[in-house]
């Protein structure tokens, strides 16, 4: 229902339309403009709101908005209650999608970069090609830290030894395996004095960067040799969509604890939810299901994702809205 507009008396309306013409026209800022009035600067924050509620007021775009840009602020109001808090969608004409929207994520790293970043890195295909895109810097991050063991090529310990000589930051690292063969082995790495470090490191992590796995066959862990296919399908009938650094989920956002859990090398799900910024790069609609699951769990603070995907995935949450109020 749209909001019903109300007409504020004439001496209140004129206070109204100065604090807006000297904001909108004007230029001032609202603190100059408390000060020339004599309100506090909340007031002015009022005014200009109540200007725009009443109709006095009335702020166009005058140009119609580029896709990625409608597709990112469509994405974020509808998945802000889940966590998310910023979309960025490129478009991928005649290129790899992966390639593009890695791209993507090395200007948006170019543009937040601080050096007070410990920026964590995730198994991705779409990340290996992150480095190829990384231009000069300004700053450079306090560390590059490997989040956990690897999966197979392309190896996260290459794309972060190549990320740590760019952005001319050192590099700690997991020379293991994302899954070993049990608990005890597990144990034995953790005290290894290398990985302990790293583990000290990435409890440290303030920026992430991370793939988005699937729940199919082209699993790079069943690839690689590291599941079988039978483990993985067993997973699958739990209602598994996909994961982030070996922790599980549904569509729903419900974490799946898998058998293989106590023997996987990776950071705690409630280390990954404490990040301050999780960045998921992501390409294909394919991995509408699994991006949406990852968002829903929490986990998940910004996205870089290709048209194609932004565009499923939108349509996923219209399809979730649609079954809520019906």
């Amino acid at each position: 229902m749209a909001r019903k507009r109300t007409t504020p008396n004439p001496e209140r309306e004129s206070q109204l339309l100065k604090a807006a013409y000297l904001y909108y026209k004007g230029g001032l800022t609202q603190g100059d403009i408390a000060n020339q009035m004599g309100f506090s600067r909340p007031t002015v924050v009022r005014m200009l709101q109540k200007a725009r509620e009443s109709g006095l007021v009335e702020i166009r775009i005058t140009k119609d908005l580029p896709q990625t840009i409608s597709l990112e602020a469509e994405i974020e109001s509808a998945l802000a209650h889940d966590g998310l808090q910023q979309t960025v969608v490129v478009e991928a004409p005649g290129q790899d999608p992966m390639d593009a929207v890695a791209r993507g994520a090395a200007h948006y790293l170019r543009d937040h970069l601080r050096s007070d970043h410990i920026i964590g890195i995730g198994s991705s295909a779409t990340l290996s090609f992150l480095p190829d895109h990384i231009e000069s810097v300004k700053v450079s991050p306090n560390r590059i830290v490997q989040l956990g063991g690897h999966a197979g090529a392309p190896s996260v310990q290459d794309i972060s030894i190549r990320l740590g000589a760019l952005l001319r930051a050192p590099v700690e690292q997991v020379p293991a395996p994302v899954i070993v063969g049990s608990t005890e082995i597990r144990d034995a790495l953790y005290k290894d004095p290398i990985i302990r470090a790293t583990r000290k490191w990435a409890s440290r992590c303030n920026l992430a960067l991370v793939g988005v796995g699937v729940n199919d066959s082209h699993s790079r862990l069943i690839e690689s040799g590291y599941l079988k296919s039978s483990e993985f399908k067993a997973l699958v009938k739990q209602g598994v969509v996909g994961e982030i650094l070996s922790h599980y989920y549904d569509i729903d956002g419900k974490i799946i604890t898998a058998p293989w859990a106590d023997r996987s090398l990776t950071v705690s799900l409630q280390k990954l939810r404490s990040i301050d910024n999780l960045v998921a790069v992501a390409a294909g609609a394919e991995k509408a299901r699994s991006v949406l699951g990852a968002i829903r769990a929490g986990i998940v603070t910004t996205l870089i994702a290709d048209t194609d995907l932004a565009r499923a995935l939108l349509k996923l949450t219209e399809v979730a809205g649609e079954r809520r109020t019906g």
